[in-house]
C-alpha cells in the first residue's frame, strides 16, 4: 500500500509504503490461511494475489493500493486492488492538524540528514588535515655501522 500525502504549493508530497513479503517457501502457511484458500477453491472464488490478504492485521494494507491525503483540494481518495476508487471529504480539523505534525516531522527528518551528510563531510575533512599535517621524518641519517666490541672483549683489552 502506497500513502501519499499531497501538501500545500511549496512543500513536496510525502510517500509512505507498507509491504508484506511473502513467508519463505521452507515455512508453511498458517493453518487458519490454509483453511480459508480451500473455502475459496471449493466455492471457485478467486485466490488473492497476496497472500497477506488472508490474515485480518494485514488485510487492509493488501486490499489497498494507494491512499492520497491531498491537503488542496480537501479529500482522500482510495485505490483498491480490483481498481475501484473511494474519495472523501477530508474535513476533520484532528485529521488535518495529524498531517501537517506528519508533514513537519518529514521536513525535520530531512534537515537532520542534511546535518549529518555535513559533519560526515567534516570529520573527512579533518582527517585528511590531521593526514596531511603528520608526516613520517624526512630523512634519517644513515652512516657507518661500527662494529661494537663485545663487553668480554672490552674487559680484555
Amino acid at each position: 500500500m502506497l500513502i501519499r500525502l499531497i501538501p500545500a504549493a511549496p512543500h513536496p508530497t510525502v510517500l509512505f509504503a507498507i509491504t508484506f513479503q511473502n513467508l519463505p517457501d521452507n515455512l508453511p502457511n498458517p493453518l487458519s490461511w490454509t483453511q480459508q484458500l480451500n473455502c475459496l477453491s471449493m466455492d471457485d472464488l478467486e485466490i488473492p494475489r497476496a497472500i497477506h490478504s488472508l490474515d485480518k492485521s494485514a488485510a487492509i494494507p493488501n486490499l489497498v493500493e494507494e491512499v492520497s491525503f491531498d491537503v488542496p483540494t480537501l479529500t482522500v481518495s482510495c485505490r483498491f486492488i480490483d481498481g475501484s476508487l473511494e474519495e472523501w471529504p477530508l474535513m476533520g480539523a484532528g485529521c488535518l492538524k495529524a498531517l501537517e505534525n506528519v508533514l513537519n516531522d518529514v521536513n525535520e527528518s530531512a534537515l537532520e540528514t542534511e546535518r549529518e551528510k555535513e559533519r560526515e563531510k567534516e570529520i573527512e575533512k579533518e582527517k585528511e588535515n590531521l593526514q596531511s599535517v603528520v608526516t613520517p621524518p624526512t630523512s634519517v641519517r644513515v652512516g657507518r655501522h661500527r662494529k661494537q666490541r663485545s663487553l668480554l672483549m672490552t674487559l680484555v683489552a
